[in-house]
């Protein structure tokens, strides 16, 4: 019989997330956007109240439901509402980031910390990955708005804190601004 050593129960935060998340995702096939949308932000409610997953970084669980949320506006129609669900939610990971990991974007789309090897931490890098796709996805719905300037400037930062998002740069979409 195999038995399954060093197992560790999910924290109650993490099992509550889940069901939310597969509860939207069910309702998005219904194509249920409005409660769906209720349901994420529901999710972004518990980030604020009850204590960070142990399984999951905080920045990831929160960029994820926050992206979520805001491609269920765009499939419903609300377009300025997912507008600003992307930009309350890269603020949100931002000040995330600031919180746990001490690192910050400067003025000038900079990864910034106060100690040298915080920027290049494996956990600072998984962050930047997830702030960047963030900004991509905000990018493109400024595109399908028909703002190719600001879907060029969101994709270049995205590019500074991800590296494999430089390749939207060469997209027809937002080149030739």
């Amino acid at each position: 019989m195999l038995q399954v050593t060093n197992y560790e129960p999910q924290s109650t935060m993490f099992k509550r997330l889940a069901r939310l998340h597969y509860r939207a995702a069910e309702l998005r096939r219904q194509r249920k956007w409005d409660t769906a949308s209720a349901v994420y932000r529901t999710a972004l409610t518990l980030y604020t109240s009850m204590p960070p997953t142990k399984e999951v970084p905080s920045f990831a669980a929160a960029a994820c439901t926050w992206l979520n949320l805001a491609l269920t506006e765009k499939n419903n129609g609300h377009f300025d509402t997912a507008r600003r669900v992307f930009q309350d939610g890269t603020r949100f990971v931002q000040e995330l980031m600031q919180k746990d990991l001490d690192v910050w974007i400067d003025g000038q789309n900079r990864l910034r910390s106060r100690t040298v090897d915080a920027t290049s931490s494996s956990e600072v890098q998984v962050a930047c990955k997830w702030l960047a796709t963030l900004l991509v996805a905000w990018g493109l719905l400024e595109t399908k708005l028909g703002f190719r300037l600001r879907a060029k400037v969101l994709a270049e930062r995205a590019a500074n804190l991800d590296g494999s998002k430089a390749k939207v740069l060469s997209w027809k979409v937002v080149q030739g601004v």
